[in-house]
């Protein structure tokens, strides 16, 4: 009996999403609001096991600060350090349209005079293949779905 409760923990631990995963969405939504919620974000991205995905959640923590900042040279600074980060993100892993979305989300919201929109189309296009994809749907926290889907709307 003790058997079936340690592998029924087990199947359950490695078939949800990661809670890492869970707080990284969670930071993530109060850094869009504040400074404060912006260095939570970064300082949850950057702690433990470096994955592309913590690499792309610090590099919208960048561009939150840079949205947070008042000063203009400040404001590039940060984007050009997101832009740097996002780069080294898909690097890692390319094909994981959540880092892509992460970028899609930055881009979408700059101006376009910063010149920090180049990847806007590209992944666009690869997040809504990723997401007609049902093994792949089902692969992303349902928060992280909630956000792809409130940004770019598909219908599954």
């Amino acid at each position: 009996m003790k058997t079936l409760s340690i592998i029924g923990t087990l199947l359950a631990v490695f078939s949800a999403p990661s809670v890492n995963e869970a707080r990284l969405i969670s930071a993530y939504k109060e850094a869009e609001k504040n400074m404060q919620g912006t260095e939570e974000l970064i300082r949850l991205a950057t702690s433990g096991e470096t994955t592309a995905l913590k690499v792309a959640f610090r590099a919208s923590g960048e561009a939150f600060k840079a949205k947070h900042s008042w000063n203009p040279y400040t404001k590039l600074k940060y984007l050009a350090r997101s832009s740097d980060s996002f780069g080294e993100a898909v690097k890692m892993d390319s094909g994981d349209i959540r880092i892509r979305f992460l970028r899609y989300a930055v881009e979408f919201n700059t101006p376009e005079f910063t010149g920090y929109r180049e990847h806007l189309q590209k992944d666009h296009d690869m997040i809504v293949k990723g997401l007609a994809d049902e093994a792949t749907r089902s692969s992303i926290h349902p928060e992280f779905l909630k956000m792809m889907n409130e940004l770019i709307p598909v219908s599954p």
